[in-house]
């Protein structure tokens, strides 16, 4: 367990992690109660249609309900396993039903999801857990809802379980791979300090969809493919088929195994031979061969292999841990292990003894009451859509001569279109840290009202000193936008070469050393200090207005550009 501290807060609260998993689901939760150490307590397919468009499937489509979204879908089961809290909370504790009463309505709910996941999908689980009734659609309410990676939440996990308690010392590095029923997510940490413990983000976390039901996947595709022609190319018989493998073949399969394996896909009376021989069926049970399953977790092995050399980075003082329900396969244990010493990589691969298979739920509570991450590596570099004030000197301003703009009230000449990067990919940004841009819009003659939109931009491409968007359009994706309508009040008096003008300016605020990203704008009024607050940076196209010029698509200085769905909220 690890030494934490009593909580010392004036009130008493409620915290609940919730993993809705591809196969398995996992809930747990916390009282903090004033002066004592919080103790975490544990309740004992379709998340992937939530994925990124660039996070590649190598699965049969999934298909949702008739009349149902993700959205709807993700809210009933976070419903379901918010039910099943509650449950437990009142069988297993003393008054448990005055303890929820006195507590649910202000509990903070942490939700995971895998490494790969942004704004958007948090923005939908958020919208998710309002439709689920988990908490209100309020500004409060909406604030008490935290998210943590899949890879953070099973390395606190680890800590609680101190699986990792020898891997605690300065300078060593972490790897934490969190295979899963759909994703395999591998996140790798430095320890900084080890008392108190402080680690760092080693290098940014990866995810991809090779999870274990894509192994069932694969090997049902082959055997369908053998069985083409025969009695058993059915939905029936694949159906058996798969559950079958799931639930003994795929678990069991070790070094050790046969030449051939037997997996049910009939009854007991069914016999078959064809004549080629490819289909060998007797009392309902089908030989398959070893190679055939070895196949079956290949590309899953391959890229869990390739995730952990890539965090090692030839660090010596490194250790590997394995966590989550498909790291209990014996195949994927040895071989990981075996390809990686092939590779010159000989820390030992360890995995925990416990129910991995909970380690993200479990390790939610633990990341929201310990936080041992104090830093964060970027994956991609962020920063906001400007108009640059024109320098003739600079080549690039000068190749857009022919796009200024000129201000007819301050005289100020832009050149639209730019990029200014606030943090850029691979930097080190620590949780707390803050990054603020002033910005200035058109002038007016007299103070008045003035409506602006502002952009969050993540670029995804590898020019390092880019400042001008048209550098490499295809590499632009807007996470974030929102607009704001600042009084006449705010605005600042200047002097300028046509007299005096007013001129809006404020301060956009973002904060990106979070698993969320979070942003607000702050100006000057009448001497005190104003803010709005974006709590979603999330995208839809029916709110874009007039930058949208089709659905999925937005014009932003002269560029098309792909939009990812957007909804803004914001307070005063």
């Amino acid at each position: 367990m690890s030494s934490r501290p009593t909580y010392s807060g004036s009130k008493a609260r409620l915290a609940i992690a919730i993993d809705i998993g591809t196969t398995y689901s996992g809930a747990s939760y916390t009282f903090l109660n004033p002066g004592e150490v919080p103790r975490i307590f544990d309740v004992i397919g379709f998340k992937l249609k939530l994925r990124p468009a660039s996070m590649r499937i190598d699965t049969p489509p999934i298909t949702l309900p008739p009349g149902r979204t993700v959205v709807d879908i993700f809210g009933d089961f976070l419903k379901y396993m918010y039910d099943c809290v509650r449950a437990h909370i009142v069988k297993s504790h003393a008054d448990g039903e005055q303890l929820w009463l006195s507590l649910h309505d202000s509990a903070h709910i942490i939700l995971s999801h895998p490494n790969g996941w942004g704004s958007l999908q948090q923005s939908r689980m958020r919208q998710a857990a309002i439709e689920g009734g988990l908490v209100p659609n309020t500004s409060e309410g909406k604030e008490r809802i935290e998210f943590v990676t899949e890879g953070e939440a099973s390395f606190h996990w680890c800590v609680e379980q101190t699986v990792a308690e020898k891997a605690l010392q300065a300078g060593t590095k972490i790897v934490v791979a969190d295979l899963g029923g759909g994703t395999i997510d591998v996140s790798s940490f430095r320890v900084v300090n080890p008392k108190p413990l402080r680690l760092q983000e080693a290098l940014g976390a990866d995810c991809v969809v090779a999870g274990s039901i894509t192994v069932t996947d694969r090997f049902v595709k082959t055997i369908r493919a053998r069985l083409q022609g025969t009695p058993y190319d059915d939905q029936d018989s694949m159906e058996t088929l798969r559950e079958e493998f799931d639930d003994e073949t795929k678990c069991l399969f070790r070094d050790e195994s046969d030449e051939s394996l037997y997996i049910r896909i009939g009854g007991r009376r069914d016999h078959y031979q064809d004549d080629q021989k490819l289909c060998r069926i007797e009392y309902g049970i089908l030989e398959v061969q070893r190679n055939e399953v070895e196949q079956a977790f290949e590309t899953s092995i391959q890229a869990t292999v390739q995730a952990i050399k890539t965090h090692v980075d030839g660090q010596e003082n490194t250790y590997i841990f394995l966590v989550g329900g498909f790291a209990a396969s014996p195949w994927v244990l040895s071989e990981t292990d075996r390809r990686l010493k092939e590779m010159g990589i000989t820390c030992a691969v360890n995995r925990a003894d416990s129910n991995t298979s909970k380690a993200v739920a479990h390790g939610g509570v633990a990341f929201y009451l310990d936080r041992y991450i104090t830093e964060r590596t970027m994956r991609f570099t962020y920063g906001l859509i400007l108009g640059m004030s024109y320098d003739p000197t600079d080549p690039e301003h000068a190749k857009r001569a022919h796009k200024l703009r000129t201000d007819p009230i301050s005289g100020r000449v832009t050149v639209p279109g730019g990029f200014r990067p606030l943090v850029r990919k691979g930097e080190l940004v620590k949780v707390e840290s803050v990054y603020r841009e002033s910005v200035t819009s058109q002038a007016c003659q007299i103070p008045e009202i003035h409506s602006w939109e502002q952009y969050l931009v993540r670029y995804s491409g590898s020019i390092e000193d880019i400042t001008f968007m048209d550098m490499d359009p295809s590499a632009f994706d807007i996470i974030g936008w929102f607009e704001c309508e600042m009084p006449a009040t705010a605005m600042t008096r200047r002097r300028g070469k046509h007299g005096t003008y007013w001129q809006p300016q404020w301060e956009v605020v973002i904060t990106l050393g979070t698993v969320e990203i979070k942003c607000h704008v702050e100006w000057n009024e009448n001497g005190a200090r104003k803010r709005w607050v974006m709590i979603a940076v999330i995208m839809r196209p029916s709110v874009m207005k007039k930058s949208v010029q089709k659905p999925g698509t937005s014009h932003l200085g002269g560029l098309l550009l792909n939009v990812e769905e957007i909804s803004i909220e914001w307070q005063i």
